[in-house]
């Protein structure tokens, strides 16, 4: 009886380890993208540019015109959950919420992602344009046996995705990572 469902629970777990591959892979572009030096900072050009109290909304402006000053344009700013929240919180003059959104949120054309690979406090912006990923094997789930799991009726499932990333030379100002609070500072100057 329980052969009869490997055909479905094959799907279910074939759909969940091909969207962790993805989940994992995402956090490891992230990473890389932090690890390569030479990327841009907030422009010091912005600095005043949010008044006295810049907000979160005003910083992904500031990112989005440092990228326009290197000839990019910026397509995604990914924020921590807890900032992306601060973002959503923020309230107008009358105390409305400034993003009323049932979908993606965008801020001056550009898609704000909510991200767990983000730390607290931390943004990247980015024309993500110019991030290269070459998959060289495709994404792959297998099934198989193992040892003695024919016997206690157990199966193995593998999940593997073989690709590269990478930032050509002259497209690293094509990405900004930064601190929210101190650019958040820099803004208030």
């Amino acid at each position: 009886e329980m052969l009869d469902d490997i055909a479905f629970m094959g799907t279910q777990v074939n759909t969940r380890l091909i969207g962790e591959v993805r989940r994992v892979s995402s956090s490891n572009i992230y990473t890389y993208i932090d690890s390569v030096n030479g990327l841009s900072a907030v422009s010091s050009s912005m600095a005043g540019f949010g008044g006295a109290s810049a907000n979160i909304w005003q910083l992904i402006v500031a990112a989005k015109q440092t990228l326009a000053l290197q000839n990019h344009t910026c397509t995604h700013v990914f924020l921590n959950p807890v900032d992306y929240a601060r973002l959503l919180l923020l309230k107008g003059d009358e105390e409305s919420p400034v993003i009323v959104s049932a979908g993606e949120t965008i801020v001056h054309g550009v898609i704000v992602v909510s991200s767990n690979a983000q730390a607290l406090d931390t943004y990247l912006a980015a024309d993500y344009s110019k991030l290269n990923v070459l998959a060289y094997k495709n994404l792959t789930v297998e099934m198989g046996w193992n040892g003695d799991d024919f016997k206690n009726n157990m199966r193995t499932f593998r999940a593997e995705w073989r690709f590269h990333r990478y930032i050509m030379e002259n497209d690293k100002n094509a990405f900004l990572v930064g601190a929210v609070s101190t650019d958040l500072t820099t803004l208030s100057l």
